[in-house]
């Protein structure tokens, strides 16, 4: 289903409120809307500003457009924006690519070389924003700056622009002891980033947003301070989707959040369409994924969600469960 964000009032006047706004119109007729109950149709009167809301169809109401729900609701279409796709993903790890590997958060990132004398200069060409190379081990340091050498022969970045992403933390037992593929996740809160493995083998890296109330306070409970938790878990639950409440404003709600994996009470693992701040601390405490990194993990992790269905709860008869360790 297509999302969007809600917006302001509709205006008749073209400004800089409708920037955004589709208001191509529609000729869909809309049926009757049957009455259904609470589990079909979410408990909200009216949709708040910063809501979102995925819808399957676009219809005409009288001569204006409106748009069908996924919990068969109608919302006027002119007060919504579409959200911009992400097209960020993260990188199969394999013979060709292996860690370490670096990602560029926040900007684009200027390339290194060697002039005549050896000293490291600018050499005209970045990396893009959201990028990632392969890192070759070496490391150069020029005054108070180190450098490290990528993947593109010659070519060096900043160490202070680059988010590197490696591992030297062993594989959890409870992994190990699995008899399934005895997969496990490696979060990092602080470097905002992500490793799939396959019991010693890493095979998957990318970027998060953590909770961004940082590392928890120590005796608080991390949905107090928005901040993910540490430790050893399990996936316990797995949904195609499910409905979420803002953590500042529980007038605000997120419709339709894909590919949910539980792995401390409320905190899970995610797709968030609403923004592309990858690398960065944005939830409220959740491990936030990019929508095509959400749907290659729920295919990943353990068990796998049968068939048919749209969600489960991990026990021992379905199989074993993947682990989640959350590190600084």
């Amino acid at each position: 289903a297509a999302r969007a964000a809600v917006g302001e009032e509709a205006i008749t006047t073209i400004d800089a409120d409708l920037v955004g706004v589709d208001l191509t119109p529609v000729t869909k007729t809309a049926p009757v809307l049957v009455p259904v109950g609470p589990l079909v149709r979410e408990a909200r009167e009216r949709v708040v500003q910063g809501s979102t809301v995925a819808y399957v169809d676009e219809l005409d109401v009288g001569g204006r457009p409106f748009l069908l729900t996924s919990d068969h609701a109608l919302v006027p279409k002119d007060r919504v924006r579409p959200y911009p796709r992400s097209e960020f993903a993260g990188v199969a790890l394999g013979d060709d690519v292996s860690l370490p590997i670096a990602f560029f958060r926040k900007r684009a990132r200027p390339k290194f070389v060697r002039d005549g004398s050896g000293a490291m200069v600018e050499k005209g060409e970045d990396f893009p924003r959201l990028a990632w190379t392969r890192l070759d081990g070496t490391r150069v340091e020029s005054g108070a700056v180190v450098y490290l050498g990528t993947g593109e022969p010659g070519v060096f970045v900043r160490e202070s622009d680059a988010t590197v992403v490696a591992t030297d933390t062993p594989a959890p037992k409870l992994a190990l002891r699995s008899e399934g593929r005895k997969t496990w996740l490696e979060v990092s809160v602080l470097g905002g980033w992500l490793i799939a493995h396959e019991g010693e083998r890493a095979v998957f890296a990318t970027l998060i947003s953590p909770g961004r109330g940082g590392l928890p306070a120590p005796g608080r409970d991390p949905l107090e301070t928005a901040s993910t938790p540490l430790g050893t878990f399990r996936v316990d639950g797995k949904f195609l989707t499910a409905t979420m409440v803002s953590s500042t404003n529980d007038l605000i709600v997120h419709t339709e959040v894909q590919y949910v994996q539980n792995f401390h009470g409320p905190h899970a693992l995610h797709g968030a369409y609403w923004h592309d701040v990858w690398g960065e601390p944005k939830s409220g405490g959740c491990v936030n994924l990019s929508p095509r990194d959400s749907q290659w993990l729920f295919d990943f992790t353990e068990p796998k969600l049968p068939p048919g269905w749209h969600g489960m709860r991990s026990t021992k008869e379905l199989g074993p469960a993947t682990i989640v360790v959350v590190h600084r």
